[in-house]
């Protein structure tokens, strides 16, 4: 009689070297046009339907990508731990042109003739107001972008405040070997263990971020936060305006 010995999962698993490699995010913008409805054609705090917008995914949306679930052998312990590869966060982050068509969107103002410049110096003043407010006809993209982005900063950083806890409790779940026929059976028991705290994680940060912006005032202490991007613009129109600038 031939007798075939089957190699536990322990046994197939490579053993785990120090402790668990644990994940960091990433971010992937998608256009608002990815969701449906578009949230461009939705009006904002103002009444108003935005000229540009970031927020996070929600669960059901895909704000989290695939990632892979790795087992090893912890013999320490006599447990099968996992290391998780690095996940993606999914935002939508965009300007919604549809909702500035009554306006001359500047792109790069080196295309702005002498007059152009000096009548869009009156309106990039408005810029730093939220809403902006144009008095002739001139908004300004790289402004508008830098808006949202500076809203993408705050949700990273939220990000990261609740990113320490989701680590502690992934490098806490193990399976026994008993528990599981195979490593890929030992993977997917292990990645059914993970994803509640992958949602858990986002829930919690997402919520974390909608207080953040709901703080009176929120929207209008980030438009002045681009103030950089607004100057550096300003110093473009003088030099083009009246052939100086200002510090």
């Amino acid at each position: 009689m031939r007798i075939i010995l089957k190699r536990s999962p322990c046994e197939e698993a490579p053993s785990c070297q120090g402790p668990p490699l644990l994940p960091s995010p990433s971010f992937q913008e998608l256009s608002p046009s990815h969701l449906s409805p578009d949230p461009c054609t939705v009006p904002g705090k103002t009444g108003k339907l935005p000229a540009g917008l970031f927020r996070p995914l929600t669960i059901k949306e895909g704000a989290l990508s695939s990632f892979a679930t790795l087992p090893c052998y912890d013999q320490q312990s006599d447990l099968l731990r996992f290391t998780v590869d690095n996940f993606e966060i999914n935002v939508v982050l965009g300007i919604c042109d549809n909702n500035l068509s009554g306006w001359d969107v500047v792109h790069d103002v080196a295309t702005l003739s002498q007059a152009a410049s000096c009548a869009a110096l009156i309106d990039i003043s408005g810029h730093y107001k939220y809403p902006v407010e144009v008095t002739y006809r001139y908004v300004f993209r790289e402004i508008l972008l830098a808006h949202e982005r500076r809203h993408r900063a705050d949700f990273e950083t939220t990000v990261g405040q609740w990113l320490p806890d989701l680590q502690k409790k992934i490098a806490a779940v193990a399976v026994k070997c008993a528990e599981v026929q195979s490593v890929t059976e030992a993977a997917t028991k292990g990645r059914n263990k993970l994803i509640p705290l992958f949602y858990s994680f986002l829930t919690s940060v997402v919520g974390s971020y909608k207080q953040i912006t709901n703080t009176q005032g929120y929207e209008e202490t980030t438009q002045l936060s681009v103030d950089s991007e607004i100057r550096k613009l300003r110093n473009k129109l003088l030099t083009q305006c009246f052939g100086g600038s200002t510090p």
